[in-house]
């Protein structure tokens, strides 16, 4: 299930974003992932993950587990 960039939107402000940052990151959303959280991108540098494509290609994996206390790429 893919999110509509209006969903994205109100994503966005539930997680403190304001006005045009709050559009902004929907776009984002939109334009990495077409609002599909499921999202993965395997080829080349990427190693990328869900609405914003993270990156955790390498060494960002470890950094960004730690830093961020993620237990998942996903």
């Amino acid at each position: 299930m893919a999110y509509t960039v209006r969903q994205l939107y109100k994503f966005a402000l539930d997680a403190g974003f304001k006005g045009d940052a709050a559009r902004q990151a929907a776009a984002v959303a939109m334009g990495e992932s077409s609002g599909n959280p499921r999202a993965y991108n395997g080829k080349g540098a990427d190693d990328s993950y869900g609405l914003m494509q993270i990156n955790f290609k390498g060494k960002l994996w470890p950094y960004r587990k730690k830093k961020y206390g993620l237990t998942s790429k996903e």
